[in-house]
């Protein structure tokens, strides 16, 4: 056996403790073994058969003593290769998480248009709905708690002239009657109705005083005109309401 001098790269007897070209002292730092390789094994030669358990060379595809299929070693099984490919695939997706999962839950492509998630739309049809019916509420709070005096006089029965509303009167004695109202208070409001008297010819026109007592309302006739003149006195007032109510 001998060994390398790492110095100069010669080579000494193993015995030896100096190089004997570059005077290097041979110890564990300054040499190597040059000890060769181990030969590699040699390919085997044969193989067993695994239905009589004969030995067959290693190139025979079927067993010469009982005819049996012979697979090498070499080649796989189906279900390896599967579960290699398998394996390949979990390798490649593992190192990124998030790419896995979204690969795993995309839809398939069918080849038509895509069609958008239902967050893509970005429409909360829930929430709408709620702002919906909040708006309606409070419309219906306000008109509940807001007087009209004309739909409120129109619909008042004045029982010493008829036994119809009288804005349902208006309709019937005075051509495309107008109503019109002005506010005194909260509580006191001016409303006027007004047109052409069917059956008499000539305008005319009577104003009501509409007062709101708790939920209730009432009105009273305080002025009438003819053809521009203004009345109220209870004998023209009186005669107003005759004929809206004729």
């Amino acid at each position: 056996m001998s060994k390398i001098c790492l110095n100069c790269g010669n080579e000494v007897e193993d015995t030896a403790h100096f190089c004997n070209i570059c005077g290097t002292e041979m110890n564990e730092q300054t040499c190597a073994s040059n000890t060769p390789p181990e030969p590699e094994p040699a390919p085997p030669t044969e193989q067993i058969c695994p239905s009589c358990s004969k030995t067959v060379p290693i190139d025979s595809k079927f067993c010469r003593y009982c005819g049996v299929a012979l697979q090498k070693e070499s080649q796989k099984p189906p279900e390896a290769e599967q579960a290699n490919t398998h394996n390949e695939q979990q390798n490649t997706t593992g190192d990124n998480p998030s790419q896995s999962e979204n690969t795993a839950q995309a839809p398939p492509n069918t080849g038509g248009n895509p069609v958008p998630s239902a967050e893509s739309h970005g429409i909360n049809w829930k929430a709408i709905g709620s702002a919906i019916s909040t708006i309606v509420t409070i419309i219906i709070l306000i008109y509940m708690f807001t007087n009209h005096p004309v739909s409120d006089v129109k619909s008042i029965v004045f029982d010493d002239w008829g036994v119809i509303e009288i804005g349902e009167a208006a309709e019937h004695s005075l051509s495309d009657p107008e109503w019109t109202s002005s506010k005194i208070d909260s509580k006191h409001y001016y409303v006027t109705v007004s047109g052409y008297y069917i059956e008499g010819g000539g305008r005319m026109s009577i104003t009501f005083e509409a007062t709101y007592s708790g939920s209730h309302v009432y009105a009273q006739a305080i002025s009438c005109r003819w053809d521009g003149d203004t009345y109220s006195d209870n004998l023209s007032i009186s005669a107003a309401m005759a004929a809206i109510y004729s």
